[in-house]
């Protein structure tokens, strides 16, 4: 089969996507609360492993915007050398959000406000995943791109989100299959 990643990608191309209320229930199942928190920061962000390990707990916030509640996560945006920074906005009048936000805030209340959120390597972060999940961490920036994609979000607001320059490697991140197709005819 080749490479790890090689595999992963088969895994998600010749299975479905699991859905956004089965990733909830995965981490609110998982009783480590950092796994936890990485897992749920991980998706949420669909960031990569070298981004998430930086972000310290001063770059997590809830804010009000136009009458939502927003959990805002600031994270370092590792490929774009023009924007360092990116923010991710996860609206907690959403369900699925919310909850993947208690079990995030859970864990960050017991980290000082000016230290890293998850003081590991990267290749501590892949571990934690691989052994609870038997995934590979940048799997989670696929699916979380592809439910984004769902959700009808356009080329320009996916590259804002992922960080990435332009749209060339949606190819690579969004798995789409023909049923995806029949909600937009």
């Amino acid at each position: 089969m080749g490479k790890p990643w090689q595999f992963q990608k088969w895994r998600l191309n010749n299975n479905p996507i699991p859905e956004i209320p089965q990733i909830v229930e995965e981490a609110k199942s998982i009783t480590k609360p950092r796994s936890a928190a990485l897992f749920c920061i991980l998706y949420l962000t669909a960031g990569r492993v070298s981004e998430v390990i930086e972000i310290r707990r001063r770059n997590l916030s809830v804010e009000s915007i136009n009458d939502r509640p927003i959990f805002k996560i600031q994270l370092p945006n590792r490929k774009h050398r023009n924007r360092k920074w990116k923010v991710i906005p996860i609206p907690l009048d959403n369900e699925y959000y919310l909850e993947m936000f208690r079990i995030i805030k859970d864990y960050a209340k017991l980290i000082d406000r000016e230290d890293l959120l998850f003081p590991i390597t990267k290749r501590r972060a892949q571990k934690i995943i691989e052994n609870e999940f038997n995934m590979n961490a940048h799997l989670f920036r696929h699916i979380r791109l592809t439910h984004l994609a769902h959700m009808g979000f356009s080329d320009q607001e996916l590259i804002l989100y992922s960080g990435w320059t332009d749209s060339r490697a949606a190819k690579n991140y969004i798995h789409l299959r023909w049923r995806d197709l029949i909600n937009k005819l």
